[in-house]
């Protein structure tokens, strides 16, 4: 298993649960984040830009295919705005809580 995050766009988010829902795929989980980003222009660092980070298991052999379809649909005039990345998931059993 593992962890597939990514963080887009706001309006970007609905294309991109749009995709997944028509693959059956409906356990994800949205979170409203904000980062910081540096104007190349300006040279000034500007804080609280809002984003949406998009995260949810995946098998291992279905990994590189959801990264795909999510890259596809969040792909605006052939640029992405969206990073996607994965990482290994470790599950435990935690018996009864």
């Amino acid at each position: 298993m593992q962890l597939l995050a990514a963080i887009m766009q706001p309006f970007l988010i609905d294309r991109a649960t749009r995709v997944l829902r028509a693959h059956k795929i409906t356990e994800y989980t949205i979170i409203k984040i904000h980062g910081a980003h540096k104007e190349l222009v300006a040279d000034q660092v500007h804080y609280a830009k809002e984003m949406a980070k998009l995260e949810l298991p995946v098998n291992d052999v279905d990994a590189q295919q959801i990264v795909k379809l999510i890259r596809e649909a969040t792909t605006h005039q052939e640029v992405s705005d969206t990073v996607i990345w994965t990482v290994p998931m470790l599950i435990y059993d935690t018996g009864d809580l």
